[in-house]
Formats: structure tokens, C-alpha cells, sequence
């Protein structure tokens, strides 16, 4: 996403505009959201209208637990923790 890049060089609306044009379907995104170190920290600034903007070109967000493509494996792979009873 360019959250780890320096502020001056790759201000917060240039990364914005270039995710959202440039993000395709079935891409995965990485953002550094603890990464505060830039001048203009991108999380506070950026990640929603991210996801509005996605949002309005189609693009749906979902846990993989939820998604139509993944439910059934993650349920396989997934068991529920056995309940220990307190000492």
C-alpha cells in the first residue's frame, strides 16, 4: 500500500489515488497500520476512504471465515477449543 514509504515522497492522497486505481480483484492488500513514523500517518488518513472507494467499485470485504470461497476449508481446519472444566 506505500504506508511504509516516506510522507514527503509518497503523500497520503498519492497513495490513496494510486490504490485505488490500481487495485484489482483478487489482489491482496498489506498495510502497515502500526507503522506511525511517516509525518502524515497513512492509517488515520487513508484506510477508510480506501474502503469507501473500493466499496463503490464493487469490491465487498469479508473475513475469510465468511467468504463463499474459503468457509468450507477454514471449517475443516478450524476445531472448536475443548472446554476445560476450572481447578
Amino acid at each position: 500500500m506505500g504506508d511504509e514509504l516516506f510522507s514527503e515522497q509518497y503523500p497520503n492522497d498519492l497513495l490513496l489515488k494510486k490504490a485505488l486505481r490500481d487495485i484489482q480483484p483478487g489482489d491482496i492488500l498489506l498495510a502497515h497500520l502500526g507503522i506511525w513514523s511517516r509525518k502524515d500517518p497513512w492509517a488515520p488518513a487513508v484506510l477508510e476512504p480506501l474502503i469507501t472507494g473500493l466499496k463503490s467499485k464493487g469490491f465487498c470485504f469479508q473475513t475469510l471465515r465468511e467468504h463463499p470461497q474459503y468457509k468450507a476449508w477454514i471449517g475443516a481446519q478450524v476445531k472448536p477449543a475443548s472446554i476445560q472444566p476450572a481447578k
